[in-house]
């Protein structure tokens, strides 16, 4: 056999068996008595409260007072396969994802319908991941402590579905979990100033919600520019997250606006390989510079 011939099939074993492993490691159903809540709340600390006393996202200079941005990326498990979700889910685990994007529909707030409380607990039993849960429904405080019970740890509420949000982000942090705002795309950030001291996380709409795999709406990057400006002169520290149509594309302006969480679906789970993807985010937010 030729020494090059060789090379190549001891690396595709090596690969192969790689493979092997990861699968294992975060698809096999042994995981139900891995993940406990202890080790779970462990990642939660260290990946959301990360140092600071106050419990914001991003982390506090003790000197200037100043925020730093932690970039992170939510992949969205609305675009995974479900013949495969415990797959999908543990390989962007195993590539060094930080949250789960979840988004809940209930077919009034939005025109379509996808998934409730017994998916989210069952995936709970088979990650360590942060659930970052969108409530894409009505009057959310019907449902927050049923969500925070499944398993979430970031629950995000619109400010257009909820009578009223501040009374749902403080029962939000009163259960424990990380209390988010979200806004469609053609809600002003003017309207929510007065409910982010509340929240640890707002959410813009890059796309109308209810579907996945819609295109970038430009226009929301003015939005997140205010909410940055907002957030930064009132030295709130809080993260700001986006959702629709994000790519390599246009990743950068993305985060040029002041974002740094980053909800993908389609370029994550819809690639031909999903560790990679979600690897090259990371990589992008590295060589990023503002």
């Amino acid at each position: 056999m030729r020494p090059r011939l060789q090379i190549h099939i001891r690396l595709l074993v090596k690969i192969f068996l790689y493979s092997i492993n990861a699968t294992q490691k975060f698809c096999n159903t042994d995981l139900t008595q891995i993940v406990t809540p202890n080790t779970r709340a462990a990642v939660i600390k260290a990946v959301i409260m990360s140092t600071n006393a106050d419990n914001k996202t991003n982390i506090k200079n003790p000197d200037s007072g100043a925020y730093k941005k932690i970039y992170k990326l939510a992949p969205s498990m609305l675009a995974a396969d479900f013949t495969n979700l415990g797959r999908d889910v543990g390989a962007i685990e195993a590539a060094g994802a930080h949250y789960l994007h979840i988004d809940v529909m209930d077919g009034v707030f939005v025109n379509n319908i996808s998934f409730g409380l017994p998916v989210i607990e069952r995936v709970r039993k088979i990650s360590r991941l942060v659930f970052d849960v969108h409530l894409m429904i009505v009057e959310p405080s019907r449902y927050i402590e049923a969500f925070a019970n499944a398993g979430a740890d970031i629950i995000n509420v619109h400010a257009e579905a909820s009578p009223r949000p501040i009374e749902d982000l403080r029962q939000i942090k009163s259960l424990g979990k990380i209390p988010a705002l979200t806004i469609k795309p053609d809600t002003p950030a003017e309207d929510i100033y007065g409910y982010l001291p509340y929240t640890d996380m707002v959410l813009v709409m890059s796309v109308e919600p209810g579907f996945g795999g819609q295109a970038f709406l430009a226009h929301t990057l003015k939005k997140a520019e205010q909410l940055a400006n907002h957030i930064a002169v009132n030295n709130l520290g809080i993260d700001i997250e986006m959702d629709g149509g994000i790519g390599f594309n246009n990743l950068k302006d993305v985060l040029s606006a002041g974002v740094n969480v980053i909800v993908a679906g389609s370029s994550v789970f819809r690639s031909r390989n999903v560790g990679g993807s979600v690897r090259a985010f990371y990589d992008f937010f590295n060589d990023f510079v503002d």
